[in-house]
């Protein structure tokens, strides 16, 4: 029938269907909860609930009970809601996946059946590619992977509007860049704010107020200050980082991404290749995050290709220091820092 996203299942949802059945997979957990929630709260059943609405955890009950709420017909009701939650098809043989085809393609009439998988799958698992191919044909698909910079933006603002507050699309972008771009984890900070705001606006002050920086911002500050030649900042924020107890592998790891980012920026540009291109070379890496390769092409001019390969060596060396068992590793990111620093002023 139809690939939707939140936006067509909400339209479609306003024609109240007599019969349907919705796949929602993908790999952002908070949109496949919102879609069978939006679903749920459409079309459950008004008369006599307790024998009209089932709501399975597939892996923690026998196929036959799953193959008895499928087929069952509605009782005293002219509907009935079907939700068969978290499945995993890996572990579906092939006799009960033609089950639940049979069932996505030939609906028992008056139910409303919603299929949700555990988590995100890969394309690569054959149960899940044929159930997902036959819904596109004769149900309704929602694959739900996490949004990009711009698509958290837009779920944020409109999400303050649901819980009565109102947050700027630049607030939205600031919130993003501080606490990360996992949206159940944003949602959460979101209403955290919201009942700070009341019926105000959402400020960036609110912002650094009750909402803790993600480890991943607060490395890119001290890339950012390593790269602006700021060598005190860099080592103030990184010493904070170490007080709080982060691993310096992890406080590295994230730093490596930053320099990365600018040096495939630089050596894509001098190539004369996009930065589009970048993101599909690289698509596991950039995997609804195409905002670190388009603010890394903005901002490689300033840097000479020789310096980023530079600051990536020194970087790699600290890499196999750290995971020495006879290296002190917080003394030796700091030494990191030091040397990034020198290299960038020696270099410039």
């Amino acid at each position: 029938m139809a690939e939707l996203n939140i936006a067509a299942l909400k339209k479609l949802l306003a024609e109240d269907k007599d019969t349907a059945v919705f796949f929602v997979c993908g790999g952002d957990a908070f949109l496949k909860k919102r879609a069978v929630d939006m679903i749920s709260d459409a079309y459950m059943p008004d008369e006599f609930p307790e024998f009209n609405y089932d709501k399975l955890d597939f892996q923690r009950c026998d196929f036959n009970t799953v193959l008895g709420a499928l087929t069952q017909m509605p009782q005293f009701s002219d509907r009935r809601l079907v939700i068969i939650d978290n499945i995993a098809f890996a572990s579906v043989n092939e006799e009960n996946l033609q089950f639940l085809c049979d069932a996505a393609e030939r609906p028992v009439e008056g139910t409303i059946t919603v299929f949700r998988t555990a988590h995100d799958v890969s394309g690569n698992d054959s149960a899940f590619k044929k159930f997902y191919d036959l819904c596109k044909k004769n149900a309704y698909s929602l694959k739900l992977d996490a949004p990009d910079r711009n698509g958290l933006c837009d779920i944020l603002c409109e999400e303050s509007e649901t819980v009565g507050a109102r947050l700027k699309p630049n607030d939205a972008f600031y919130l993003i860049d501080r606490c990360g771009a996992d949206l159940s984890m944003l949602v959460g900070e979101l209403s955290k704010l919201a009942a700070f705001a009341g019926r105000k606006n959402i400020t960036r002050q609110m912002i650094d107020e009750l909402c803790p920086a993600s480890l991943e911002s607060k490395v890119f500050n001290i890339s950012k200050a390593i790269l602006r030649g700021r060598a005190d900042e860099a080592f103030r924020l990184t010493e904070n980082l170490l007080m709080q107890r982060n691993a310096p592998n992890e406080i590295l790891s994230i730093m490596s991404g930053d320099f990365i980012d600018l040096y495939r920026a630089k050596a894509a540009k001098s190539a004369g290749v996009k930065n589009s291109a970048v993101t599909e070379a690289f698509s596991a890496t950039y995997k609804g995050k195409a905002f670190r390769v388009d603010n890394a092409f903005r901002d490689c001019n300033s840097y000479p290709l020789a310096l980023l390969e530079k600051y990536i060596s020194l970087i790699f060396r600290a890499a196999v220091d750290l995971n020495s068992a006879k290296t002190d590793k917080n003394i030796r990111l700091e030494q990191l820092i030091s040397e990034l620093c020198l290299a960038g002023r020696q270099m410039r």
